[in-house]
């Protein structure tokens, strides 16, 4: 995958297409037929399709490394022996494993096609959102997409530095078929509007 850009980090893989003519369609179908709108919106989802795959299958996958403190390595909660954690409960580390493994499955199933038409927004994204996680793991939708984030350890007075696995990157194939896949969508749905006369 390629280096995220600037504006990948904060939420999004744009998509460049001909903003305004997508605007103009979107707001004709949707006014002369919405089943021909929903058409083109399913169509565009669909051409992006791979891409999404690839972004989520990026961040179901573990870290590639644990949390670090004052330069050194420390000790990671995902490991299933005994005296880990806190309290040292076998049970409580593979509680915390499952949890992290449901968090990075929550931002993977964020991760959606956002269509726009308004006249400063016009356009096609591919973007993650939180609602899927608890409120005390909802900034973790932005930490995951870093390669490395601080927090502090519940119970310690003491910070980790902790490692992302940044996701809003995808192949250049995926670019390609979106950008295909796109104005395939757009050009079936002109021609059906051509052939009504509209």
């Amino acid at each position: 995958m390629s280096r995220p850009t600037a504006a990948a980090r904060r939420g999004g893989d744009g998509i460049r297409i001909d903003a305004s003519e997508l605007r103009e369609l979107l707001a004709t179908t949707k006014t002369v037929d919405k089943k021909l709108a929903a058409q083109l919106r399913k169509s565009i989802r669909k051409a992006a399709g791979t891409a999404v795959k690839e972004m989520q299958n990026t961040v179901r996958q573990p870290p590639p490394g644990g949390g670090r403190r004052s330069g050194s390595v420390t000790r990671t909660k995902t490991r299933t022996s005994r005296g880990v954690d806190f309290d040292g409960s076998e049970t409580k580390v593979r509680e915390r494993v499952t949890e992290r493994s449901n968090v990075r499955e929550a931002i993977a199933r964020g991760i959606t096609v956002s269509i726009k038409g308004g006249q400063r927004s016009a356009g096609v994204s591919i973007v993650a959102s939180p609602k899927n996680l608890p409120a005390r793991h909802r900034a973790m939708v932005k930490a995951y997409n870093t390669k490395t984030w601080r927090h502090p350890v519940f119970g310690r007075d003491e910070w980790v530095e902790q490692s992302g696995r940044p996701f809003f990157a995808i192949s250049s194939a995926a670019r390609d078929e979106i950008r295909r896949g796109v104005a395939a969508a757009m050009k079936v749905v002109q021609d059906a509007l051509t052939v009504r006369g509209k």
